[in-house]
């Protein structure tokens, strides 16, 4: 399966629930096409709290610097792939605390969404939370999608095994 990005979009994000396979694809789009990567903020700043614990105050944070380092990379380089970005946060806030994010959806028409199907077994890791509600979160991250009229695709196993980029970088 070949499929392209829609013209216009210089801006790839790998979104979706825990343990769908965002971070593989992200990383062979990279590998593959040396696309810049984004990487999800959220593991970083988590990894580094002693407790994991978090407060809604500390998604504020996590989605100020996802965006910051959103733009930085698509200041320096035409296309771009993120893993994950601010809609992640805004579902979680939603999720957890009943409120949302405050923050914008920074370039949000120069992306495209790549929302991956949680149809792989779901492997632990001490940042993850919902092993048994992946295929609703699949759900809320879809109708959130078209709720905002994103530019997306759904990608199962195979498709994310076959996704293509027709775009040359030209770094």
């Amino acid at each position: 399966m070949k499929t392209n990005i829609p013209e216009g979009k210089q801006i790839i994000v790998v979104t979706g629930p825990e343990s769908s396979g965002k971070t593989t694809l992200v990383n062979r789009l990279k590998a593959e096409y040396g696309i810049p990567v984004v990487p999800e903020f959220a593991r970083t700043y988590l990894e580094q709290k002693q407790d994991k614990k978090y407060e809604f105050s500390d998604l504020e944070i996590i989605g100020r610097c996802q965006n910051i380092q959103e733009k930085q990379a698509h200041d320096l380089y035409p296309l771009i792939v993120c893993d994950t970005d601010i809609i992640t946060i805004d579902i979680w806030a939603l999720e957890v605390f009943m409120k949302p994010i405050s923050l914008p959806n920074n370039n949000s028409d120069k992306k495209h969404y790549l929302l991956c199907k949680p149809d792989i077994k779901w492997v632990a890791d001490p940042l993850r939370e919902n092993p048994d509600d992946r295929d609703r979160l699949f759900e809320v991250y879809e109708e959130y999608l078209k709720t905002k009229g994103m530019s997306f695709e759904i990608l199962g196993k195979d498709e994310r095994k076959d996704w293509k980029s027709n775009k040359d970088p030209k770094f």
